[in-house]
């Protein structure tokens, strides 16, 4: 969850990592997973305005995540 204590949560991932085996794909997921939360976070957390203006002028992909998050629902 995205409202979670920061360093809870960055403790939880060292100690994925750490226990994960050596498997490039097992921790090119986790970071694929951090970008994306961190991604959704930022999307969820700017400014309304902010996303109104990069509309006018073209947008730009965080805007676009923005726009699919309110389409398709906030995850709980």
């Amino acid at each position: 969850c995205a409202y979670r204590r920061a360093d809870e949560h960055a403790c939880e991932l060292a100690a994925e990592l750490l226990g994960m085996e050596s498997s490039m794909l097992g921790l090119m997921e986790v970071i694929f997973e951090v970008w994306v939360e961190m991604l959704c976070y930022a999307a969820l957390h700017s400014s309304l305005d902010s996303h109104a203006r990069q509309l006018s002028s073209g947008g730009e992909f965080i805007t676009v995540v923005w726009l699919l998050i309110h389409h398709l629902g906030k995850p709980e």
